[in-house]
């Protein structure tokens, strides 16, 4: 096994693929359920572009028991502890 690469061959990032259907509902809007359909795919792709499941952030984050708040728990290099709060709709503190 000598030079071979330990690193997968092919990409990890799992292909898109289109939306489930949307059960039959009586009354629901056309253009409602398109906008559904496009806004589920737009999410899964932002979603992988900006935080693959395997990329290290360097914290640990987790949201409040009310769900108000997503907090940001980082440890420095003397063990100490740190804990900054990140308000909704924002990508730092």
């Amino acid at each position: 096994m000598a030079g071979t690469t330990l690193m997968p061959t092919q990409s990890s990032r799992p292909a898109l693929q289109t939306p489930p259907q949307l059960p039959a509902i009586k009354g629901l809007d056309e253009a409602l359920a398109d906008y559904l359909r496009r806004f589920s795919l737009w999410s899964f792709a932002n979603f992988n572009a900006s935080l693959q499941k395997n990329t290290a952030t360097g914290a640990l984050y987790l949201q409040s028991t009310s769900g108000s708040t997503v907090w940001s728990l980082t440890i420095d290099d003397t063990g100490a502890l740190h804990t900054t709060a990140l308000p909704p709709g924002t990508t730092h503190p």
